[in-house]
């Protein structure tokens, strides 16, 4: 593991860790405050690049397949396969995890993207398994891979993760989804990943008060960066 998005994308292998608190300064003052917090250094510049995210992960559009082929866990949750693809947790609701995701990428590309769907089993249908239907991650790490950029959907700000690229372990994305609405996280890395090589990816839990996802799915996107106009 050479790579650390602790939300915050730190790199554990002697890589900048960025801050976006200048960035932020930059950002063009019409574009809504919860679609301009971006991680990384390149911006989305222009109501056109954001629109283009927007558009992207528009809940009432169809998600990506997923691609994801399996899902351990460390502290006992149990995810098993939906029949749309998505994998949902059930059983040990433990209050902290951390997802182990291997993906077999169906073509090449170099943005990932991580998708929090719904689920009735969950509380208040998530996506978290929180009592209020939250989660939060705490660190993405990429096996073998370094993130340059990414950008969420939604979030609260509180713990810096869609303000900046750190390696801070006290860093985190609070997608504030105890509005229970899908959310979506996008990541552009360093090299494209190579169609039908395994990817490996972890994600974090350790807010604790059981906020670990609770239904997801992934897929490598084959564009080449999610910051183009």
């Amino acid at each position: 593991w050479n790579c650390v998005l602790a939300f915050v994308v730190g790199c554990c292998m002697g890589v900048t860790a960025f801050s976006a608190d200048a960035a932020a300064k930059k950002s063009p003052s019409d574009i809504p405050a919860m679609y301009a917090r971006l991680i990384g250094e390149a911006k989305v510049r222009t109501q056109k690049g954001l629109q283009r995210l927007r558009d992207l992960t528009d809940a009432n559009r169809p998600r990506p397949a997923n691609e994801i082929a399996s899902i351990s866990c460390a502290n006992g949750s149990v995810f098993k396969q939906r029949a749309d693809g998505c994998f949902l947790a059930s059983g040990v609701n433990p209050e902290h995890e951390v997802l182990t995701l291997t993906l077999k990428p169906a073509r090449a590309g170099k943005v990932l993207r991580l998708d929090f769907p719904l689920d009735d089993s969950l509380p208040g249908s998530g996506p978290g398994r929180a009592g209020n239907g939250n989660f939060v991650i705490s660190e993405v790490e990429i096996e073998s891979m370094r993130v340059v950029d990414a950008w969420a959907n939604a979030g609260d700000g509180t713990g810096k993760a869609i303000d900046g690229i750190s390696d801070k372990e006290d860093n985190f994305w609070n997608p504030a989804a105890h509005d229970h609405r899908p959310r979506t996280l996008l990541l552009t890395l360093e090299k494209p990943v190579p169609a039908d090589a395994p990817l490996t990816v972890r994600l974090i839990c350790r807010m604790g008060g059981e906020h670990v996802p609770g239904c997801l799915s992934a897929a490598v996107l084959p564009g080449q960066s999610i910051v183009a106009d």
